[in-house]
């Protein structure tokens, strides 16, 4: 896995003032809350891999409206980056979507490992949880609003 960075499309799903984000736990951040998305297929498009990943995760079906926000991960933690070396150094590609049909009580069809489910989380109620990618949780606002995508930095993860 030397050199090995992982591509991801993650989605800003916004209904009625909240936000749609996974409920997870691990050993790592402890609870916390996630955009949903996940990994590129190799030959699969970020857009196309946006909507597939928040079918799976969320049950939600949603079309991708513009690039939003693209940010960089990379862990520190030796230890993590033993255990999940294909997570370790991420590019995170951020879509806000629009949902597609009416926001339903929706059913994950391949949730991730360590998540208790969705939530559709007031914007207004954000700065009391932990959110990944981290650095949205003071600019999600900002990266909403804007009409051209947001480099957000590299976040180093201890």
């Amino acid at each position: 896995m030397s050199g090995f960075i992982r591509s991801t499309a993650k989605a800003i799903v916004l209904h009625e003032g909240r936000v749609l984000l996974n409920h997870a736990a691990d050993a790592y951040r402890g609870d916390f809350y996630a955009l949903p998305g996940g990994g590129q297929h190799r030959f699969e498009t970020l857009e196309d891999a946006v909507v597939r990943e928040c079918l799976e995760e969320t049950g939600c079906r949603v079309r991708p409206l513009r690039l939003a926000a693209v940010c960089e991960e990379i862990w520190r933690s030796p230890a993590f980056r033993a255990a999940h070396p294909e997570y370790a150094h991420r590019m995170l590609h951020i879509f806000l979507c629009a949902l597609v049909g009416d926001a339903p009580e929706a059913e994950p069809t391949e949730p991730d490992r360590g998540t208790y489910g969705i939530e559709w989380v007031p914007l207004s109620a954000l700065g009391g949880r932990t959110l990944e990618p981290a650095v949205l949780t003071d600019c999600l606002p900002a990266v909403v609003a804007g009409s051209t995508p947001l480099f957000l930095g590299t976040q180093w993860i201890d």
